[in-house]
């Protein structure tokens, strides 16, 4: 009987050890992912392949970029995308709303690691995508904000550098969260540490390529 005993906790404790272990294995990658992108992100131009003659939208924008920089959690956004009834049953958070031109990827089970990706509507069919990446894992904290020029004749994604904020953001992202918006047309910068805090907002410069802070 101590022996069937002994076996249950043994059991027990190895069910509940690797429930510890996947948060901080899924961080690991995630933070490996980040980091990789970083380093490969040098600024080159995407092709966005469309089929037909339809205009480019969300989910080309999205798959241009996870395929350019792959990863678990850039892989993970492209089989979503290709499986929209989520017949995988992925457990991860996704928003597609592409009427608001919006997307979001975070993984479920610790919460500390997403991608949001969104545009903006330019003049002459022109798009500019911007692309955020936040690890709350990564030894940096700084995360990936990227811009892009799309151009409806060559189905390039261009990057746009430096940053597109004619005023403001002089300290840079400085470890703060980005947070894209959805319903509106402005990005804004949290505090990890307070997300209740009043945010740096950089607010769009209707029909341009810049955003000027409100600090």
């Amino acid at each position: 009987m101590n022996s069937k005993r002994n076996l249950l906790g043994i059991f027990l404790a190895l069910v509940a050890g690797l429930f510890c272990i996947a948060p901080a294995a899924q961080a690991q990658e995630s933070e490996s992912d980040l980091t990789a992108i970083r380093e490969m992100w040098e600024g080159q131009p995407l092709t966005v392949k469309i089929s037909g003659d339809r205009a480019a939208g969300l989910a080309d924008f999205a798959r241009a970029f996870a395929r350019a920089y792959p990863g678990d959690l850039t892989d993970a956004i492209v089989a979503r995308l290709d499986d929209p009834k989520n017949t995988r049953k992925d457990p991860n958070t996704f928003v597609f709303d592409a009427p608001h031109g919006y997307l979001k990827y975070r993984y479920a089970m610790d919460g500390g690691a997403w991608l949001e990706l969104c545009y903006w509507t330019l003049p002459k069919g022109h798009r500019m995508v911007a692309v955020s990446m936040v690890d709350l894992y990564s030894s940096d904290k700084e995360g990936l904000l990227a811009f892009y020029d799309y151009d409806p004749m060559t189905h390039r994604m261009n990057p746009i550098t430096p940053l597109p904020v004619r005023r403001g953001l002089e300290r840079g992202i400085d470890g703060r969260i980005v947070e894209l918006p959805r319903v509106d047309y402005d990005i804004r910068l949290y505090e990890p540490s307070d997300r209740r805090a009043k945010p740096e907002v950089l607010k769009w410069v209707k029909g341009t390529q810049f955003f000027e802070s409100d600090q």
